[in-house]
């Protein structure tokens, strides 16, 4: 473990080395090997680009945000995030991807990931494989599986599951529990 320390340690020199603005101006430019081998301290704020190889943490980001392993971030979002994990414990606006996208605040843009996953409202779009919404969906989830607890839009996929919709389902079986009658159809389900 000690050797690992070293090494990633000697990253981040030379990645400070080949970027030296970047390491004069904090906060703009964050380059990580994994958290806390990383040019801005954890709880601080990145505005500009963030790229990680393992794990990065920060806290807000405006901005670009690329890596090869784990995003995670315990603030909010603007701008694009993907990486083959996302963790976004605030709200997020822009586009989020690649491998598992998660934010636990509200959403405004598009999720496109093998998981989406959204623990309050989205306004915009989910698409992935499997999409998930514990709240309020407005707008269009497309996958495999899809549910939310409301949906003010669209489901398209095979599996499309809610409770309360105010839309269409289209998909082999869609589930919307809160209507009165017809709440399992197949092909095509619709509320208004």
């Amino acid at each position: 473990m000690r050797v690992t320390g070293v090494i990633a340690g000697m990253v981040v020199l030379v990645m400070a080395a080949v970027c030296p603005a970047a390491a004069a101006d904090k906060g703009h430019v964050q380059l990580a090997f994994f958290a806390p081998y990383q040019l801005v301290h954890e709880d601080a704020d990145v505005g500009g680009v963030r790229f990680n190889l393992l794990y990065t943490k920060n806290r807000d980001l405006k901005g670009l945000d690329l890596g090869l392993g784990y995003n995670r971030l315990d603030g909010d979002m603007e701008g694009v995030s993907c990486s083959i994990v996302n963790l976004i414990e605030g709200q997020a606006t822009g586009w989020q991807g690649i491998g598992f996208a998660r934010v636990n605040d509200h959403f405004h843009g598009l999720q496109s990931a093998g998981v989406t996953w959204a623990e309050r409202d989205i306004t915009g779009a989910q698409f992935g494989a499997f999409n998930f919404c514990r709240r309020e969906v407005h707008g269009l989830q497309a996958g495999l599986v899809n549910k939310a607890d409301s949906v003010r839009g669209f489901q398209v996929g095979i599996l499309n599951m809610t409770v309360y919709l105010h839309g269409v389902q289209i998909g082999l079986w869609n589930v919307a529990t809160g209507k009165r009658m017809m709440r399992y159809l197949p092909i095509v389900n619709a509320s208004f």
